[in-house]
């Protein structure tokens, strides 16, 4: 069990103030969340039930409330998770009501949880606050990563994942600071020793791409968009995305862990969707004989299928030469 929020005590971060209302309820939601993780498991459930639905309509309370007895109370892991997945319910229901200082208090306070806290639930959970949180206050939460992501250093794994969901769950919030993510991300890929975080990065790139393509590919209207948006343009993107592609390619392709290889043939596919036609062509004739021979040894070829056919559909895309016999 963690003593009183190691995290937030050695960041040195204000404790959160309850945001009553001034009412019984406020005595009501502080009893419930000290008794969250009653002996009796129907209890738990039913004091479950009771603050997610009175955050419905005091998600300020609630949100407030939780945090303030996580950060003061000696609690075990299992009641602390409980908490956490009342917050992220609660924001996920109620975030575009939150009030601007307990926005901006929540973000710190997941952010330092998930890097503070040893325990991989606490932390997965303090991620999906922060991502649902990223839906409605982007500039924050990203601020937050960042500026827990040194440069030069490699991250937190669980800065690495988030990134990536953000990516999915806002792309038009996240690619404008892309470059950002890349200017430190980039440097670290050669300081990855463990499997583990080297598929954290694969995803998060695949999805970092998937989020520049949809904002910046494609369409002229879409790069009119990005544009105007002040977004780096795909011919730039492609020349910061090769060393990542490069790295996944040529090492951790080769690397024993299936789910890593799986990965990495998926997160490939979706950089050649960003890649402009000479850095594709350049790469294709490696890339296609390697991706065919992975179904020899592989007992997952769906994912194999599916960077497959993010390559081919690159291909359309830059029209590539060396598909032209195929298309007359």
């Amino acid at each position: 069990d963690l003593p009183m929020s190691v995290a937030r005590r050695v960041e040195d971060l204000p404790v959160q103030n309850i945001l009553k209302i001034g009412s019984s309820v406020d005595a009501v939601v502080a009893g419930l969340v000290k008794s969250a993780f009653d002996d009796d498991e129907l209890v738990r459930n039913h004091v479950q039930k009771a603050i997610q639905d009175i955050g419905v309509k005091q998600q300020d309370l609630v949100i407030s409330t939780c945090m303030y007895f996580i950060e003061t109370s000696k609690i075990p892991v299992g009641h602390r998770l409980n908490l956490l997945e009342d917050i992220n319910i609660t924001v996920d229901r109620k975030r575009e009501k939150l009030a601007p200082e307990l926005s901006r208090s929540l973000v710190q306070f997941a952010g330092a949880e998930m890097c503070g806290n040893k325990e991989f639930v606490c932390q997965e959970r303090a991620s999906l606050i922060l991502v649902s949180l990223s839906v409605q206050f982007p500039e924050d939460v990203l601020n937050e990563l960042l500026r827990r992501f040194e440069p030069g250093h490699v991250p937190n794994i669980w800065i690495m994942k988030s990134l990536g969901e953000i990516a999915q769950a806002n792309p038009a919030a996240f690619v404008p600071r892309v470059s950002e993510v890349f200017a430190r991300m980039l440097p670290t890929l050669g300081s990855i020793k463990v499997d583990p975080l080297r598929l954290a990065y694969a995803e998060a790139i695949g999805s970092f791409c998937e989020a520049i393509n949809s904002v910046v590919g494609g369409s002229a209207e879409q790069d009119a968009q990005a544009r105007e948006m002040g977004v780096m343009s795909l011919e730039a993107a492609s020349q910061e995305l090769l060393p990542a592609y490069e790295m996944m390619f040529s090492s951790w392709l080769t690397r024993p862990d299936e789910k890593l290889k799986h990965t990495v043939i998926v997160s490939l596919g979706q950089v050649t969707m960003c890649l402009a036609r000479p850095q594709y062509e350049t790469q294709l004739p490696k890339l296609i004989p390697a991706v065919l021979a992975m179904y020899k040894k592989s007992s997952n070829p769906l994912a194999i299928t599916q960077g497959l056919s993010l390559i081919l559909t690159a291909a359309v895309r830059v029209k590539s030469a060396q598909f032209e016999p195929l298309q007359k």
